[in-house]
């Protein structure tokens, strides 16, 4: 029996010597060895079924933690983990219960309030997480990680202009904290795949106009009508996103936007439609001669005006036209001559 007991602790310590190595596959095969002589010893399930979340073998821990709710059916911490398990495998109604019996018996359980809120997301029950969250917010205002989960809600509602003030809050990021908070806004931007986003703006603005970061949006609003305005001026066309972005950061950095038109206006794109302009003519006769029609649109003529630019000859650009699939959709009486 002596020599059991010496058996049974070297293995235990053997295996706990291998958990804190991070070898955890080898240290679960160890606890494995000790359970067969130690089954009634819910101290070992435990560890175990910690170790096989920490392997991803989610059902096993499940069947573990269920062995010691059978001996103590009020262990939370065992509950709790069972809900953890539950949740990975993406079982979340069953997570939630598991959460709420914790809840039950313990409102200050951090871990339970956090994790049941993110079940409710995973169940899409949007509104009834962000009133959740809510009511944490009210006992911990500052709590980072609650204010990252609602903004996560709100914006899976659809609320996007309320979720970008909780992502900043969340994040810490402040409003003299330009190239951050630019950074950010691009990004959410990127996600929600907006590309004229001047109408988010002012709804945010709208939503939120005391909020310390309105006068940083009135400000980002008021850039980007300057900038598109001289982009369509000089460029004959719309900015996209990273140069709405790179024009931002760089009239925040200075402090003002004096540079800004000249800077567009003295772009190489912008110099190759001044050089382009003296092809528009051709271009337009081709356009009647081959496509029968005058209306040549402005990003039409802009191509074609710098291909030519950078060296293709008139008489390629000619040949593209002629040969288009539009000019082979053309009625058979037009004229090729």
């Amino acid at each position: 029996m002596d020599k059991q007991n010496t058996d049974f602790k070297s293995k235990l310590e053997e295996g706990y010597d291998y958990y804190q190595k991070g070898e955890q596959q080898k240290s679960i095969e160890l606890f494995d060895q000790v359970l067969l002589v130690q089954q009634q010893n819910s101290n070992f399930f435990r560890t175990e079924g910690v170790l096989l979340i920490n392997l991803e073998r989610f059902t096993e821990a499940i069947s573990y933690f269920d062995d010691i709710l059978k001996q103590n059916p009020q262990d939370n911490e065992i509950i709790f983990r069972k809900g953890v398990a539950l949740e990975m495998i993406g079982d979340y109604e069953n997570a939630l219960v598991q959460y709420n019996t914790v809840l039950s018996d313990s409102q200050q359980n951090t871990s339970a309030c956090r994790n049941k809120g993110i079940v409710l997301i995973n169940l899409e029950r949007f509104t009834e997480a962000i009133s959740y969250f809510d009511d944490i917010l009210k006992q911990n205002p500052q709590d980072e990680e609650i204010l990252f989960s609602k903004a996560i809600a709100l914006e899976l509602l659809g609320k996007n202009e309320e979720a970008v003030l909780f992502y900043l809050k969340s994040l810490k990021i402040q409003s003299e904290d330009t190239e951050s908070m630019i950074n950010f806004m691009f990004h959410f931007l990127n996600r929600l795949r907006m590309w004229n986003p001047m109408e988010f703006y002012e709804r945010l603005i709208d939503k939120s106009p005391n909020e310390p970061f309105a006068e940083f949006f009135k400000q980002f609003v008021k850039n980007e009508t300057q900038i598109e305005l001289f982009y369509k001026k000089y460029l004959s066309r719309i900015p996209d996103l990273d140069e709405i972005k790179h024009w931002q950061i760089k009239i925040f950095e200075k402090n003002n936007s004096e540079f800004l038109e000249d800077e567009i206006m003295k772009s190489s794109e912008a110099q190759t439609i001044i050089q382009g302009k003296k092809y528009e003519a051709e271009i337009k006769e081709l356009f009647k001669k081959y496509l029968d029609r005058w209306d040549v649109k402005p990003e039409e003529l802009n191509f074609y005006a710098q291909q030519i630019v950078k060296g293709k000859s008139i008489k390629t650009v000619e040949e593209e036209i002629k040969n288009s699939d539009e000019s082979k959709k053309l009625p058979y009486w037009q004229d090729d001559d």
